[in-house]
């Protein structure tokens, strides 16, 4: 599927939040109504799915915007560097890892050559997750895509801790208990910084920010 038009780029995002926020919304009510138990179980659950939801609207979001970008048929050129650099990546390896002066000179001759051309790569592999979407690890995929990082720096702790680490202890088997009545708040948070995410991505399509001079 392409995403050709900010119109279906948006309509996509808001499919894919809109399901996860009903999924955690059944979970929460489901927490509210169990007791003893029963309700440290779906507690426990909850956040297993509150992670879910982080890294898969984080990364399914991520590649949508890389695919709305490239069905764009833009020239390198034209693209910032964050873009450039999918499409020519094998190059810049070889740019830096080889010592000798005639392969640096070949890849830089089909860099410069490559610029005139429309833009190519594969956006389903670029948004890596690392399996463990923390803070640095978000910062990184913001960077694939071109987007400022900033405004998420100051909770970038809170991801680490309250969810990340949370998630993980509970995925290895760890009888970690987690207070019913927390997960309103964890809840409230991921979906709170979902929604930044989505509205970010969808201002970088209306401004063109994945162009040199939007």
């Amino acid at each position: 599927m392409k995403l050709r038009t900010e119109l279906q780029l948006q309509e996509f995002l808001d499919g894919d939040l809109g399901w996860r926020i009903k999924e955690i919304d059944y979970t929460e009510t489901a927490i509210r109504r169990a007791t003893g138990s029963a309700q440290v179980a779906l507690t426990r659950s909850g956040v297993a799915l509150l992670y879910a939801h982080w890294e898969g609207f984080v990364k399914c979001s991520s590649e949508a915007f890389l695919n709305f970008v490239l069905s764009k048929n833009l020239k390198y050129k034209q693209l910032r560097p964050c873009f450039i650099a999918h499409g020519i990546a094998h190059q810049l390896e070889l740019l830096s890892s080889s010592k000798r002066h005639d392969k640096r000179s070949e890849a830089i001759t089909f860099i410069v050559k490559q610029l005139e051309l429309p833009a190519k790569y594969s956006w389903q592999s670029i948004v890596r997750t690392e399996g463990n979407l923390n803070g640095d690890a978000f910062k990184n995929i913001t960077a694939a895509i071109g987007l400022d990082s900033t405004k998420y720096e100051t909770r970038f702790k809170w991801i680490d801790v309250e969810l990340v680490a949370r998630r993980n202890r509970i995925a290895h088997g760890e009888r970690l208990e987690v207070a019913p009545s927390l997960f309103p708040t964890l809840s409230h948070e991921t979906l709170k910084l979902l929604r930044w995410f989505k509205t970010d991505i969808e201002n970088g399509a209306a401004t063109k920010m994945y162009l040199t001079t939007p």
